[in-house]
C-alpha cells in the first residue's frame, strides 16, 4: 500500500497556489491555495487573492461551479475588477448570461478603460443571441483598442450569425493579420467563404485550419465539402476519411465517407464499411437508413431489407425508407410487394426516386 502523500509546507503551498515559475499543474495549484486558505492566518487581501487563484484554477479544470464559489468569497473579502471578470467567466461557462452580464458592468464601472471588459459582455451578449447588443459592445471595445483580437474575432462570429457575411470576411481578414495562428478564424472565415460558394477561397482558408491544427478533424470534414463542392471528389473523399480518423466517434463524420463513396460510385465495400461503423456509433433511424443505402450500393438485398425495414418500423412515413425496401424486394423477386414500396414513398415524396438515382440506385 502506498504511502500517503506528505503534507505541503506553508513555502511550498504558496509556491503551489501562485504556480511559481509556472511549474505547477492546476491541481496542484488548487492543492496549494487550499492550504493556504483552510490554515487561517492569511490576511484578508491575502484570502481574498487565495480564492482568486483557486478559482482560476478550477476555471482550467472546468469546475465552474466550485470557481463560482471561489470568487464570490474572494469578491465579499475584497471587490475588485479581476475578481467580477473572473466570475464572469464562470457564469458565462454554466449558461448563467444575465449574472455574467452583471458582473462585467460592475467590473466596467470599476475600470473604464478595459476595452477586454466590453469585449466579454459583447461575447456574453452573443451567446445569448442578441447579436445587435453583442456587436455594440465588441464595436466599442475595438473602438478603444483596435488591436484587439478577441473582440475583432468575437465580432465577426456576430455577424457571421446575423447574415452579414461580408463584415464577418473583414473582421477575420484583420484577425488573421494581427494573428496569422488564430485557426477559428481562419475556420469561420473559409466557412463564410463556402457559404457564398466561394469554395477556392473556403479552400485555401481550411488549409491553414489544417495546417495550424493537422489533429482538428472539423477541418478536414469542411474541406472536404468545399473540395466536394469544387468536383474535386477524391481529395473530399481523403479528408472525410482523415476527419472520421481523427474523431472516430462523431458518426456524421463516418456518414459522409460512405456516402461520398456511394455517390461517386467508387470504392463501395470501403463506403460500406463506414456506413457499419456509423451504425456501431449510434444505430439513430437515418444512420441506418444510409447503412440500407450502402448494402443496395453492394448488393446486399437482405440486409438492405433490414435496414429499412427497422426504420419503417420507427416512422411509417420514411419515403426514403419505403423506396429502398421497395428496391430490396425486387432485387429479391418480391416483384409486386417491391413496386407497391416504390409507389407508396412516391406518394410521399414525388422527388424520392431522383434522390436515389444521385446514389446511382434506380429499380
Amino acid at each position: 500500500m502506498a504511502a500517503p502523500a506528505a503534507a505541503l509546507t506553508r513555502d511550498e503551498a504558496v509556491d503551489h497556489c501562485i504556480n511559481k515559475a509556472n511549474t505547477y499543474s492546476y491541481a496542484q495549484v488548487v492543492e496549494g491555495c487550499t492550504v493556504l486558505i483552510e490554515a487561517g492566518d492569511l490576511s484578508s487581501d491575502g484570502q481574498a487573492t487565495a480564492y482568486l487563484l483557486r478559482g482560476t484554477a478550477r476555471i482550467e479544470l472546468r469546475d465552474f461551479g466550485g470557481a463560482e464559489t471561489d470568487f464570490t468569497q474572494s469578491l465579499a473579502l475584497e471587490p475588485q475588477e479581476n475578481a467580477y471578470l473572473a466570475r464572469s467567466v464562470a457564469y458565462r461557462s454554466q449558461e448563467k448570461y444575465d449574472l455574467a452580464v452583471s458582473d462585467l458592468n460592475k467590473a466596467f464601472s470599476l475600470n473604464p478603460s478595459n476595452a477586454l471588459t466590453l469585449a466579454e459582455r459583447g461575447r456574453v451578449r452573443y451567446q445569448q443571441e442578441d447579436y445587435a447588443s453583442a456587436i455594440k459592445d465588441l464595436d466599442l471595445a475595438i473602438a478603444m483598442d483596435p488591436k484587439l483580437v478577441s473582440a475583432l474575432a468575437w465580432r465577426g462570429d456576430a455577424f457571421m450569425t446575423s447574415g452579414q457575411s461580408d463584415r464577418a470576411i473583414a473582421d477575420y481578414t484583420r484577425v488573421v493579420e494581427l494573428d496569422p495562428k488564430y485557426t477559428d478564424a481562419f475556420l469561420n472565415r473559409g466557412s463564410v467563404y463556402a457559404s457564398q460558394q466561394k469554395y477556392a477561397l473556403a479552400v485555401a482558408d481550411f488549409t491553414q485550419v489544417v495546417t495550424l491544427a493537422p489533429t482538428y478533424a472539423e477541418g478536414f470534414t469542411e474541406r472536404g465539402i468545399s473540395y466536394w463542392a469544387l468536383g474535386e471528389r477524391v481529395r473530399a473523399i481523403a479528408d472525410h476519411d482523415r476527419a472520421a480518423e481523427l474523431d472516430p466517434e462523431d458518426v456524421i463524420k463516418h456518414i459522409a465517407r460512405c456516402a461520398r463513396r456511394i455517390i461517386a460510385n467508387i470504392e463501395l465495400e470501403t463506403a460500406y464499411a463506414a456506413c457499419t461503423r456509423a451504425v456501431e456509433v449510434r444505430a439513430a433511424p437515418e444512420i441506418v437508413y444510409f447503412h440500407g443505402v450502402a448494402s443496395l450500393k453492394t448488393e446486399r438485398w437482405t440486409e438492405a431489407l433490414t435496414d429499412f425495414q427497422d426504420g419503417l418500423n420507427r416512422d411509417k412515413q420514411r419515403a426514403g425508407a419505403y423506396f429502398g425496401q421497395g428496391i430490396a424486394k425486387l432485387r429479391l423477386g418480391q416483384r409486386e410487394e417491391g413496386e407497391a414500396d416504390i409507389a407508396r414513398a412516391e406518394e410521399l415524396d414525388p422527388k424520392v426516386a431522383e434522390t436515389y438515382a444521385t446514389y446511382g440506385i434506380t429499380p
